[in-house]
């Protein structure tokens, strides 16, 4: 009987396998016994999605309100251009002309293609600075009127301006 095994402690052998057993599952968990992290959860993954995404959304706005402004800007900036070639089309003409003519209405398209409709008008005034016709009048006053549709407040804008032309 000189080969025959002496049985092992069976509580040894619980307590052996117990112990590699806990060592596994600490390998296979996002921390450990010591409080050392490995990886992140679902629910942390998630939050910092939601972040993220609240953060571009709020970059999208700010995005779409700036070129919104650049828009506006360009649009306002354009009919102020046509407001001025027509006053200047008017003073070439001089007031004695202007009395004989008749102020049209005209509609152009910005480089963006929105149409911008300009009015001129036309106020007479006598040398003492009330309104008169224009037979007696020392100088009239030009105004040209730009409507165009702001890219900002999708809503007609009305732009005036003016300018003395001495008889």
């Amino acid at each position: 009987m000189a080969n025959e095994t002496k049985p092992e402690n069976p509580i040894a052998l619980e307590q052996a396998g117990t112990s590699v057993m806990k060592d596994r599952l600490n390998e296979s968990r996002p921390y450990s016994q010591t409080g050392s992290r490995q990886g992140m959860t679902l629910v942390e993954v998630c939050i910092a999605m939601a972040l993220v995404a609240l953060a571009c959304g709020g970059l999208y706005a700010v995005g779409i309100k700036s070129r919104q402004f650049a828009e506006h800007n360009r649009t306002a900036m354009e009919s102020r251009s046509l407001a001025k070639e027509r006053l200047e089309e008017m003073i070439a003409l001089g007031a004695e002309k202007l009395a004989g003519s008749i102020t049209r209405t005209d509609t152009n398209f910005t480089s963006m293609g929105d149409e911008v409709v300009r009015q001129p008008r036309l106020v007479w005034h006598k040398a003492d600075g009330t309104v008169g016709a224009s037979t007696n009048a020392a100088y009239v006053e030009a105004h040209v009127d730009v409507t165009y549709r702001s890219p900002l407040t999708k809503a007609p804008v009305t732009d005036s301006y003016s300018m003395i032309i001495e008889k």
